[in-house]
């Protein structure tokens, strides 16, 4: 890697690692007594981007497996998409900054660092599909969980709004 794109991904990846931290604290601090760890952490956009700013520290300091690395993007990526098709204007009990950030910052900045400092292995399918293992274990999750504890994380995994 050129050292100007070294640059460029570790300035990326002090962002993201700033930018989650910031965001969560501004959430968890805003919500005061109202705020339900076992709810906040069952949003796949707080895990995605918790596991982005991990992943980003982690790579300040030592390599990190590909794998690592591409799971993470990949969550990432997924959260942006979803949160652009499916939840933009739906109130997903975050406003402004955390909102922008978790949803649409980080996503964006996790795929820049991925296309700046691109992996050394080859990324095959089969890699692929075994990351999109965890969104579909955690949609399982998040189905089983949502009637015995009578919430959901997002309203289109709700199935009494009709989805």
């Amino acid at each position: 890697m050129t050292p100007a794109r070294l640059r460029a991904s570790a300035v990326v990846r002090i962002a993201v690692v700033a930018l989650v931290v910031a965001a969560e604290t501004y959430l968890v601090t805003s919500l005061g007594d109202a705020f339900s760890p076992a709810n906040h952490y069952s949003y796949f956009t707080v895990l995605s981007n918790l596991l982005g700013a991990v992943v980003c520290a982690w790579a300040l300091v030592a390599p990190v497996p590909d794998v690592v690395r591409g799971a993470a993007v990949t969550f990432l990526g997924l959260t942006g998409i979803v949160y652009n098709t499916m939840l933009r204007g739906v109130d997903v009990q975050t406003e402004g900054f955390p909102n922008t950030v978790l949803h649409v910052v980080v996503p964006i900045l996790m795929v820049a660092d991925w296309l700046l400092d691109p992996p050394r292995t080859r990324t095959t399918p089969r890699r692929v599909v075994a990351w999109m293992l965890v969104p579909l274990a955690y949609l399982a999750y998040t189905l089983v969980r949502g009637p015995i504890v009578d919430w959901y994380p997002y309203p289109f995994l709700d199935p009494r709004d009709g989805g």
